[in-house]
């Protein structure tokens, strides 16, 4: 089992991000239900950077990104949601 943390997103994320966001098999559960474009993501990116409301899940040894998590309200309700780059994480 790989131990995780979780901490605010960072400039150094941008990369897995963006390429997570683009990913038609991990798009399919978020948002749009689509892959996001190179441009899109990239200003997804750039707004959660401004506008923390996310936490970035790592692996807890090296520090690598593998997705995030986070709360939000959505029609006035508190919701849980996390996605992972990696095939073996949740998504959902």
């Amino acid at each position: 089992m790989t131990a995780v943390k979780l901490r605010e997103l960072l400039h150094q994320d941008k990369v897995a991000v963006v390429a997570m966001l683009r990913d038609p098999e991990v798009m399919r559960f978020l948002g749009p239900r689509r892959a996001l474009t190179e441009d899109e993501a990239g200003s997804w990116f750039e707004s959660a950077l401004a506008n923390p409301a996310r936490f970035v899940v790592a692996e807890a040894e090296t520090d690598e990104f593998i997705g995030f998590c986070g709360v939000k309200q959505i029609d006035g309700v508190l919701d849980y949601a996390a996605s992972s780059g990696q095939s073996s994480g949740v998504t959902a």
